[in-house]
Protein backbone atom coordinates (compact mmCIF):
# COMPACT_ATOMS: atom_id res chain seq x y z
CA UNK A 1 0.00 0.00 0.00
CA UNK A 2 1.22 3.38 -0.44
CA UNK A 3 0.95 5.94 1.70
CA UNK A 4 -0.14 9.75 0.57
CA UNK A 5 -0.04 12.74 3.02
CA UNK A 6 -2.79 15.28 2.41
CA UNK A 7 -2.83 18.70 4.17
CA UNK A 8 -6.68 19.41 4.29
CA UNK A 9 -9.96 17.88 4.46
CA UNK A 10 -11.31 18.28 1.61
CA UNK A 11 -11.18 16.08 -1.51
CA UNK A 12 -10.42 18.48 -5.24
CA UNK A 13 -13.08 16.63 -6.99
CA UNK A 14 -11.89 18.42 -10.13
CA UNK A 15 -7.84 16.92 -10.03
CA UNK A 16 -9.34 13.23 -9.29
CA UNK A 17 -12.07 13.88 -12.30
CA UNK A 18 -9.02 14.52 -14.48
CA UNK A 19 -7.23 11.55 -13.08
CA UNK A 20 -10.16 9.48 -13.95
CA UNK A 21 -10.08 10.60 -17.38
CA UNK A 22 -6.15 10.85 -17.63
CA UNK A 23 -5.80 7.09 -16.83
CA UNK A 24 -6.45 4.86 -19.95
CA UNK A 25 -4.27 2.05 -19.06
CA UNK A 26 -5.53 1.08 -15.87
CA UNK A 27 -9.09 0.67 -14.20
CA UNK A 28 -9.36 3.13 -11.33
CA UNK A 29 -11.11 3.83 -8.47
CA UNK A 30 -11.77 5.71 -5.22
CA UNK A 31 -13.82 5.52 -1.77
CA UNK A 32 -15.73 8.61 -1.11
CA UNK A 33 -18.43 9.25 1.40
CA UNK A 34 -21.80 10.33 -0.22
CA UNK A 35 -21.04 14.43 -0.20
CA UNK A 36 -17.76 13.45 -2.29
CA UNK A 37 -19.44 11.17 -4.46
CA UNK A 38 -22.17 13.44 -5.44
CA UNK A 39 -19.43 16.57 -6.04
CA UNK A 40 -17.30 14.33 -7.53
CA UNK A 41 -20.45 13.10 -10.36
CA UNK A 42 -21.12 16.86 -10.82
CA UNK A 43 -17.63 17.11 -12.40
CA UNK A 44 -17.40 13.72 -14.61
CA UNK A 45 -18.49 14.30 -18.11
CA UNK A 46 -20.84 11.24 -18.32
CA UNK A 47 -21.50 11.83 -21.88
CA UNK A 48 -17.76 10.39 -22.29
CA UNK A 49 -19.01 7.07 -21.19
CA UNK A 50 -20.82 4.23 -23.22
CA UNK A 51 -21.58 2.57 -19.72
CA UNK A 52 -22.34 4.49 -17.04
CA UNK A 53 -24.10 2.58 -13.64
CA UNK A 54 -24.95 5.27 -10.86
CA UNK A 55 -26.22 3.21 -7.64
CA UNK A 56 -26.67 5.87 -4.41
CA UNK A 57 -27.79 3.86 -1.61
CA UNK A 58 -25.54 4.05 1.22
CA UNK A 59 -23.16 5.98 2.84
CA UNK A 60 -19.56 4.90 1.43
CA UNK A 61 -19.15 4.01 -2.71
CA UNK A 62 -16.81 3.43 -5.19
CA UNK A 63 -16.43 5.51 -8.07
CA UNK A 64 -14.69 3.32 -10.66
CA UNK A 65 -13.82 4.76 -14.40
CA UNK A 66 -12.29 2.75 -16.88
CA UNK A 67 -11.28 5.02 -20.31
CA UNK A 68 -10.23 2.04 -22.12
CA UNK A 69 -13.59 0.28 -21.97
CA UNK A 70 -15.83 3.19 -21.52
CA UNK A 71 -17.33 2.42 -18.10
CA UNK A 72 -17.89 4.18 -14.60
CA UNK A 73 -19.77 2.82 -11.78
CA UNK A 74 -20.69 4.16 -8.65
CA UNK A 75 -21.87 1.76 -5.93
CA UNK A 76 -21.91 1.37 -2.37
CA UNK A 77 -18.95 -0.49 -0.64
CA UNK A 78 -21.34 -2.63 1.30
CA UNK A 79 -23.48 -5.86 0.30
CA UNK A 80 -26.89 -5.56 1.61
CA UNK A 81 -26.38 -8.42 4.13
CA UNK A 82 -23.41 -5.14 5.27
CA UNK A 83 -20.30 -7.18 4.22
CA UNK A 84 -17.83 -4.97 2.67
CA UNK A 85 -17.11 -5.77 -1.48
CA UNK A 86 -13.95 -6.81 -2.43
CA UNK A 87 -12.15 -4.13 -4.85
CA UNK A 88 -10.59 -6.22 -7.35
CA UNK A 89 -9.46 -3.20 -9.97
CA UNK A 90 -5.95 -1.53 -10.51
CA UNK A 91 -5.49 1.28 -8.22
CA UNK A 92 -7.77 1.77 -5.68
CA UNK A 93 -7.61 5.12 -3.60
CA UNK A 94 -8.36 5.47 -0.03
CA UNK A 95 -9.17 8.69 1.47
CA UNK A 96 -8.19 9.83 5.57
CA UNK A 97 -11.73 9.48 6.41
CA UNK A 98 -12.67 6.32 4.94
CA UNK A 99 -13.52 3.96 8.24
CA UNK A 100 -11.10 2.12 9.40
CA UNK A 101 -13.19 -1.47 8.70
CA UNK A 102 -13.77 -0.55 4.72
CA UNK A 103 -10.08 0.47 4.14
CA UNK A 104 -9.27 -3.46 5.88
CA UNK A 105 -11.78 -5.17 4.19
CA UNK A 106 -12.21 -3.56 0.49
CA UNK A 107 -8.34 -3.68 -1.09
CA UNK A 108 -8.69 -7.80 -1.50
CA UNK A 109 -7.41 -7.49 -5.21
CA UNK A 110 -6.64 -4.11 -6.11
CA UNK A 111 -3.16 -4.29 -7.77
CA UNK A 112 -2.14 -0.67 -6.55
CA UNK A 113 -3.67 0.93 -3.03
CA UNK A 114 -3.05 4.45 -2.31
CA UNK A 115 -4.07 5.67 0.35
CA UNK A 116 -4.07 9.27 1.51
CA UNK A 117 -3.29 10.14 4.82
CA UNK A 118 -4.30 13.22 6.86
CA UNK A 119 -1.14 15.17 7.99
CA UNK A 120 -0.89 17.61 11.03
CA UNK A 121 1.03 20.39 9.94
CA UNK A 122 1.67 20.85 14.02
CA UNK A 123 3.80 17.45 13.63
CA UNK A 124 5.88 18.89 10.55
CA UNK A 125 6.74 21.99 12.21
CA UNK A 126 8.12 20.19 15.36
CA UNK A 127 10.20 17.78 13.03
CA UNK A 128 11.62 20.40 11.30
CA UNK A 129 12.53 22.42 14.15
CA UNK A 130 13.64 19.26 16.29
CA UNK A 131 15.28 18.08 12.96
Amino acid sequence: MAILNVHAHSLDMTNISCLFLNQDERDIAIVLDRENTLDLLKSVDSSLYKTVSIETEGEYFYVSSSVKTSELYVESVQREDGRIKYHDGDILILPHYVPQEIKENCVDGSDLVIELVLESIYEKIVEIIEG
